[in-house]
């Protein structure tokens, strides 16, 4: 299997850019981010668990990270087809609630368009800017909040 280090790189500075904002933001985390070496490890046995997990008023939960540097014309590809038949798979064993972030143009670091929401809403390979009904351009931790709270009272968790 080959694996583009570059791109591995990209998504790992944006795990760890979500993973800082949600700290700072008083999540708990359960882990830390993987490393490029463990991930590197995962991929090649073919291991797709989520990249964070987190702790918020007792409830555990998991985050997916996705960065991707712009929308290809009105497109923006979120996983391959493959890869997304292999996380749907991981994802329906997991009995926590999953949660994916995804971050557009900008950096990493300071995306341009931040997208975070229950994965319910992001079980598609590709979504076109007409779908971004839940965005914003601001990347904080209120907004990881806000949405971490209405999905969790949708469940009746909270």
């Amino acid at each position: 299997m080959w694996i583009d280090r570059d791109n591995l790189n990209i998504g790992l500075r944006f795990e760890r850019s979500v993973y800082d904002l949600m700290v700072d933001h008083g999540f708990f985390p359960l882990f830390e981010p993987k490393g490029a070496e463990q991930k590197l490890d995962e991929k090649t046995r073919g291991v797709q668990e989520p990249d964070l997990m987190f702790e918020y008023e007792g409830i555990q939960f998991w985050v997916d990270c996705l960065y991707r540097s712009s929308f290809s014309g009105n497109d923006l590809r979120l996983y391959k087809k493959e890869h997304y038949v292999e996380r749907e798979k991981a994802y329906t064993v997991l009995t926590d609630p999953l949660f994916i972030a995804v971050g557009i143009g900008g950096t990493p670091e300071n995306p341009d368009i931040f997208l975070f929401d229950s994965h319910l809403y992001f079980s598609m390979t590709y979504m076109n800017k007409n779908q971004c009904g839940r965005v914003t351009t601001h990347f904080k931790g209120e907004f990881i909040e806000h949405k971490i709270k209405e999905a969790f009272r949708k469940k009746k968790l909270l």
